[in-house]
């Protein structure tokens, strides 16, 4: 009996074995290369995040020449074993996910194809921002955080008007000081500006959830993320806080998301619309954060050396865009 057990659990291991065998015969070197590269980038991440720490923090005393400063933590051996450890975890991760793609796949794809309609993304928008209503009711005019508070001092005149904070920010923000002063609140205009906020995000995630679907991506994913969206605080009180990275944010989604759609159709990279549509999403990706020029480079790279000769108009239009930003932000602006 007991050799009968022993047996079988040799031949459940030989099985198993073989099944891996074959799964990592599909590996490629580029597969091995992706996920030793990712996998690094995990580690180095892991490994400075704790060793990087930035101590006497006061955030009521930060202006543009006072900011902490950072310093490391000593080396030990531990910190070198973690990061060996998180290497290897990380590694055998992506490779898991890699051989499992296809039922990972088949959890997240549809095979029903959805042609979402202008009448659906109104509809969702619409419904997001119902969701929204209490909090922009709740929290009028808008949360402003402190880091707000400096363009906002710019925009009415009490400090002069620098590239610490995106220009392009601190002139919209100019703009409805000034309409909050024309119907004599302040208040009524950064209560306009919280509600476009409000209703450009929701227009953002209406417009993801469509892409999603258009897609395939199964309709109860997309009807999980709507809910979370809707009903989940933090997204609620993220879009009434009038904060330059939420608008960043939906800009670096849509250039994600186009993108995403010229590397599926190339021929979009010799389109005039895709041109035009590329450098206003660089456009307010650059200017609406400083760093944005850093990500904008990093795509023009990237694209110029997958589509070559076919990314040449889109990629002089990127660097049209980001040549300006340098431009206003030096210059004009300092």
């Amino acid at each position: 009996m007991a050799d009968t057990s022993l047996e079988s659990l040799r031949n459940r291991i030989a099985i198993a074995r073989n099944e891996w065998k074959s799964k990592l015969g599909i590996l490629r070197r580029s597969d091995i290369a992706v996920a030793t590269a990712a996998s690094l980038v995990f580690a180095l991440m892991t490994f400075f995040g704790l060793k990087i720490v930035i101590s006497n923090v006061d955030y009521s005393s930060w202006s543009n020449n006072s900011i902490p400063e950072a310093h490391a933590l000593p080396l030990a051996w531990v910190d070198v074993i973690a990061f060996f450890v998180s290497l290897f975890v990380a590694f055998l991760l992506i490779i898991a996910i890699r051989l499992n793609l296809s039922k990972l796949s088949a959890l997240i794809i549809s095979n029903r194809s959805i042609y979402p309609s202008q009448r659906h993304f109104q509809l969702i928008a619409l419904t997001i921002l119902i969701c929204w209503l209490p909090y922009i009711i709740a929290y009028a005019p808008g949360i402003i955080p402190y880091d707000t508070m400096n363009p906002i001092s710019q925009a009415m005149g009490d400090e002069t008007l620098n590239t610490h904070y995106p220009v392009m920010y601190t002139i919209a923000l100019k703009g409805f000081l000034f309409l909050g002063n024309l119907l004599g609140n302040i208040n009524i205009g950064i209560l306009v500006l919280t509600v476009l906020q409000c209703v450009l995000i929701a227009m953002t995630t209406a417009y993801m959830l469509c892409w999603l679907l258009k897609h395939n991506i199964r309709r109860e994913i997309v009807l999980i993320c709507l809910v979370l969206t809707c009903l989940h605080p933090s997204f609620g009180k993220m879009a009434v806080t009038l904060w330059r990275d939420q608008l960043f944010s939906c800009a670096l989604l849509l250039l994600s998301l186009k993108l995403f759609d010229m590397c599926l159709d190339r021929s979009q990279l010799m389109e005039t619309r895709t041109v035009v549509e590329i450098s206003l999403l660089t456009m307010f990706t650059v200017f609406l954060r400083n760093n944005g020029s850093v990500v904008v480079c990093f795509v023009l790279l990237v694209l110029l050396l997958v589509a070559k000769k076919a990314a040449l108009k889109t990629a002089g239009a990127m660097l049209f865009v980001i040549l300006l930003s340098a431009f206003i932000q030096g210059p004009c602006y300092r």
